[in-house]
């Protein structure tokens, strides 16, 4: 068959490209609307982690998740499906297997893509690199050589050739490290309320986070860094504390990303590492399940994003050589992870 599309009714969900498309199957299943980012909110929102490498230098810290297969498996008992992941060996094999899923119905989840190399996409093509982008594949033709593409940042239904999609899966610097990797998503029946989910999912999340014994993850791990920091430029070299800086605060960007300042522009992006969006879903559920405590819960995240912003701020002038030191970070931190642990705890109580 050299032509299929699965219809799907998709709504714009910007800024969670691996749950954009699954969040409207869910929909298109239920017959029921969540609030944008929920999926995102329960599975990779906040889910801090910090890891020192074997070599005592190399850190790593993280202020949401970005492990898309973490996020899949986090999710799968939480939101009710089950799912696999289809590793190819190069890109074209990539588009023969998601043509061969598409052929049994089933549209699949591609990343990670460059947005440099995606056309519809026409401020980037061929001008940014932001290789950390997922889409989901519905269909193809064969005729015009072309896949179809729910994207979450755009509302009608795109088109990609072939060797375009397959240059945006080749390209350099993915920081995912997911390469020529589908994921195939099937919901269980009968299917989870929204009510339900949001319910066990956001009071697992808040026992996660809150774990004592986490080394390196959730508050725990927060606590982990602010206690450690003053020693960083002392244990590591001067090369890899910059390293570490720089992806402290690209993986501070709502959307992975440098402040325009370290690119040497002007324009502002939101560095509040998604705190905002989590802020808006649990708001979102405080009224819809009269839980009053998750909009105290909401509150802190909010508060927490802005003291986030604010290490942004000065992690940046240091590393634009404004400023010598960075002195003050452990104690941000540490009141990052005062505001969090308060909004976990507020989730995890049960509404009698």
């Amino acid at each position: 068959m050299s032509y299929q599309n699965i219809v799907i009714n998709h709504k714009v969900r910007d800024n969670e490209c691996m749950w954009s498309g699954v969040e409207d199957m869910y929909c298109e299943y239920s017959k029921h609307n969540i609030p944008d980012y929920f999926f995102f909110a329960l599975t990779g929102m906040a889910n801090f982690s910090y890891e020192r490498g074997r070599n005592k230098e190399k850190r790593c810290v993280q202020w949401t998740g970005s492990n898309v297969k973490d996020m899949y498996r986090i999710g799968a008992d939480i939101i009710g499906y089950d799912y696999m992941a289809i590793q190819a060996n190069t890109s074209e094999e990539a588009i023969a297997f998601a043509k061969d899923r598409i052929r049994t119905g089933n549209p699949v989840v591609l990343g990670c893509v460059d947005l440099y190399e995606i056309p519809y996409f026409k401020g980037l093509y061929h001008r940014v690199h932001i290789p950390v982008h997922y889409l989901m594949l519905t269909g193809y033709n064969d005729a015009e050589e072309n896949m179809y593409v729910l994207d979450g940042g755009k509302a009608e239904i795109q088109s990609i050739s072939y060797h375009a999609l397959a240059r945006a899966m080749k390209t350099e610097g993915n920081f995912q490290k997911d390469v020529n990797v589908l994921y195939q998503i099937q919901f269980r029946q009968p299917l989870k309320s929204v009510q339900q989910i949001a319910i066990e999912g956001f009071q697992e999340k808040a026992k996660e986070a809150l774990k004592e014994n986490s080394i390196g993850n959730g508050i725990a791990g927060m606590r982990l860094l602010a206690k450690e920091f003053p020693n960083w430029e002392k244990e590591c070299s001067s090369c890899e504390y910059e390293q570490a800086l720089y992806h402290m605060v690209r993986f501070a960007g709502d959307v992975p990303s440098l402040p325009g300042r370290l690119e040497g522009k002007e324009e502002q992006k939101m560095h509040w590492a998604a705190r905002r969006q989590l802020a808006q879903v649990l708001s979102y559920f405080s009224k819809e399940l009269n839980r009053p405590q998750w909009q105290m819960a909401s509150n802190y995240f909010l508060e927490s994003g802005a003291l986030i912003e604010k290490l942004v701020e000065n992690m940046t002038s240091y590393l634009l050589k404004e400023r010598s030191d960075l002195w003050e970070l452990p104690e941000i931190i540490g009141q990052i992870a005062d505001l969090e642990e308060k909004a976990y705890q507020q989730l995890v109580i049960v509404k009698r």
